[in-house]
């Protein structure tokens, strides 16, 4: 009895994580791919007519939103897309958890740098509706599309003052002219620490670097004496800055945690924001 009721309970715990929202049935006459995506996000929500209100934990609405995003990638009409946020937005009007549950899950799906299902554009719609639905996090949505709107790929890198290694006086815009690798960081961070030396062992961008074809300028704003301190942690070919927080204070880029790292183009457009590094040396290679 007692290995019966264990795994019972171990069952029960597996439902639980694995349980969804049913993905609606789609109809027969549609063979498009890009057609039987837009009904399913279009009528995604319909199962939350069936649904007891208790039985969508903040886990299971995170798993279904995680589900409903995965259509998007594959619609073509972005009226179709818009229609579908709108949709999920407007079921979180009838219940304030499940809109709580909504936004912390989008926030994790689209805007956190770890997600495979990363899209700051999607995001930033889902928070403007959001906002004018009046979720109880209303306020924080709008924060966070200002924080989604700045720095956006195409668009050019705010420039800023920094003091390098020999103690010159430097800006970003007059040390362009090839593809840069934007490492912002602090001195303290083991996190920092392990990804700059992954990026010293990196055999492809090490040839990038010797060659000329890209550089990388590595930025604290921390407190100036630590960075003092912590010379000759990355390589001599890199430029390694500090910046007197000017960054911060006129709050310039978004840098949630770091490391963050930024690609530049040779002229100073943002390429990519916020990327992981994996992504960054991937673009930066086909560049």
């Amino acid at each position: 009895m007692r290995n019966f009721t264990l795994i019972a309970a171990l069952c029960v715990g597996l439902w639980a994580i694995a349980y969804r929202l049913p993905l609606p049935a789609l109809p027969d006459t549609l063979r498009e791919p890009r057609e039987r995506a837009a009904y399913a996000a279009l009528h995604f929500c319909d199962a939350l007519d069936h649904e007891p209100a208790d039985s969508l934990t903040a886990e299971v609405w995170h798993q279904s939103v995680a589900d409903l995003l995965s259509f998007f990638p594959h619609i073509a009409n972005d009226s179709i897309c818009a229609m579908a946020a709108e949709r999920l937005v407007d079921a979180g009007r009838r219940n304030d958890a499940w809109a709580a549950d909504i936004s912390s899950a989008l926030e994790s799906c689209l805007f956190d740098g770890a997600s495979p299902q990363r899209d700051e554009k999607l995001f930033a719609l889902f928070l403007k509706l959001m906002a004018d639905a009046a979720y109880p996090d209303a306020e924080r949505c709008r924060w966070l599309l200002s924080m989604v709107e700045k720095n956006m790929p195409g668009s050019p890198a705010p420039d800023f003052a920094f003091t390098d290694r020999s103690g010159a006086a430097r800006t970003l815009h007059a040390s362009l002219g090839r593809p840069t690798v934007l490492f912002f960081y602090d001195p303290e961070c083991d996190d920092c620490h392990h990804a700059a030396a992954q990026m010293a062992s990196d055999i492809i961008l090490q040839s990038r670097l010797g060659r000329g074809a890209a550089q990388i300028i590595a930025i604290t704003t921390a407190d100036i004496d630590s960075w003092r301190k912590s010379a000759g942690q990355f390589p001599d070919a890199w430029t390694d800055g500090h910046n007197d927080g000017s960054i911060d204070d006129d709050d310039l880029f978004l840098i949630p945690s770091y490391p963050t790292f930024y690609l530049l183009d040779s002229d100073g457009t943002i390429v990519l924001k916020d990327a992981p590094y994996s992504r960054i040396i991937s673009v930066l290679t086909a560049m």
